[in-house]
């Protein structure tokens, strides 16, 4: 018996030695979703992205938004952004919105990113708690995003979301203007949490001096009243170039023919007023690099509040403000391409992010201003107006970047109300506040 057991397994292993060797299955890898959460101010975002990035940052798999929702609270009849009632929007309207989040995917998300900072404290509590909740809840790791980190990589999240290929674009370093409401800083970034701070404003953002331009220059139907976001940059652009690309034509950078040629108005007519251009005389015996739009949001007030002011006075006054608001911003982008001596020339790609990014003729005053200067080669690189604003699909790709790259936040953190991108700076930057824990990213987190 024992010899025809034995017998028996010998004629097994023979067979088996003669059936073709079949190759063992590759792990199928599902794909990785990230939970994105936005309460920084008065919109209240969640996002679901899908997709993951390899450790090295320079390439992903294939990204998509499966969900993206932003509320903006109803802030206009303060003509502002109204702290206690962003408060009460987000506490409102961010649970049902993460619930309908979920309930797109049927399953639970891999990562949740949230924005930590900077913003307003009470408002990023709101984001920050619930996604320490959910993270805790669920048994899934978290990354608390710096909101402005966020806004810079956001052109690498809309190539890889518009791109085939797994390439993610732009690639490091590259220069970063980020300009809205509450700032205005130019950096150059040369890693993922390497941004060197070139230029910040000294009093308030470009985006702050034209929401309070648009409220001198509109009438108040236009930018009071219930409702509605406090973003007036859009509704000021539409009243000063009424007809759009075909209204920029009147523009043309310092040091041309046709610009040293002109005696009347950038608006095209004979009004008697000018607007001086910031920091002139700091520049020229400093070159001084900062910003600064008190001045200019100050005689745009003193011009609007004349007697009698006409219509055709305030479209004026607000096309050249806008001129001189992104001269002033071209300016300092050019003294850092001339820095960087030829390496600028050949061509660095330049990040334009923010709410005030969405503007279209800043879009066109910046190429033409950078074309006259020598420098058709530095590829402006604006997100769409979607997610040039306050949006949680940039949130949850800062977090997805992050995370590949070996980041996670520890359970417990708190809001931060200032945090700076420079590594230098007294906070350390993005990685020199506590909380932060790395882990091993040689192999795929999946």
């Amino acid at each position: 018996m024992f010899l025809l057991r034995r017998a028996a397994r010998t004629q097994i292993f023979l067979r088996c030695k003669t059936l073709p060797a079949v190759a063992p299955k590759a792990p199928h890898i599902r794909s990785f979703l990230t939970l994105g959460i936005e309460t920084s101010c008065d919109d209240t975002s969640v996002a679901i992205l899908r997709g993951e990035v390899y450790p090295d940052s320079t390439r992903s798999e294939k990204i998509s938004l499966v969900y993206h929702k932003t509320i903006t609270s109803s802030n206009r009849i303060y003509g502002g952004v109204h702290p206690i009632v962003s408060l009460e929007s987000h506490q409102h309207n961010l649970a049902p919105l993460i619930k309908d989040a979920l309930s797109s995917i049927n399953t639970k998300p891999d990562l949740i990113a949230v924005t930590r900072g900077p913003g307003m404290g009470a408002a990023l509590s709101v984001g920050l708690d619930t996604a320490n909740g959910l993270a805790a809840c669920m048994d899934i790791p978290i990354v608390g995003v710096h909101h402005m980190q966020a806004h810079a990589l956001t052109p690498r999240l809309h190539y890889g979301l518009n791109n085939r290929t797994n390439d993610i674009r732009p690639s490091f370093p590259f220069l970063t203007l980020l300009v809205s409401g509450g700032h205005t800083i130019l950096l150059e970034s040369t890693g993922l949490t390497e941004h060197k701070l070139l230029a910040a404003s000294q009093n308030i953002a470009v985006g702050d001096c034209l929401d309070k331009a648009a409220r001198e220059l509109l009438p108040k139907e236009q930018w009071g009243g219930d409702g509605g976001h406090v973003a007036y940059g859009k509704i000021l652009e539409d009243f000063a170039f009424p007809n759009g690309e075909a209204d920029w034509n009147f523009y043309h950078p310092p040091g041309t023919a046709e610009r040293d040629a002109r005696t009347e108005s950038l608006g095209g007519s004979l009004y008697d007023f000018r607007l001086s251009a910031p920091l002139t005389q700091k520049d020229r015996h400093l070159k001084l690099m900062a910003f600064s739009f008190t001045g200019l949001g100050t005689s745009v007030e003193r011009i609007v509040r004349k007697e009698g002011i006409e219509e055709g006075l305030k479209q004026a006054v607000a096309r050249e403000l806008f001129v001189a608001a992104f001269e002033h911003l071209a300016k300092r982008i050019h003294m850092a391409l001339e820095k960087m001596g030829e390496r600028a020339k050949e061509g660095i790609p330049l990040v334009v992010s923010g709410g005030v990014a969405s503007n279209r003729f800043l879009r066109h005053l910046l190429r033409v201003y950078f074309d006259s200067k020598g420098y058709s080669k530095v590829e402006l690189l604006f997100p769409p107006p979607a997610l040039c604003t306050d949006n949680a699909a940039m949130i949850a790709w800062a977090g997805l970047e992050m995370y590949g790259a070996g980041w996670e936040t520890e359970l417990g953190s708190f809001p931060l109300r200032k945090w700076s991108l420079d590594p230098e700076a007294q906070d350390g930057g993005i990685l020199g506040v506590g909380r932060w824990k790395r882990r091993n990213v040689e192999t795929k987190a999946l």
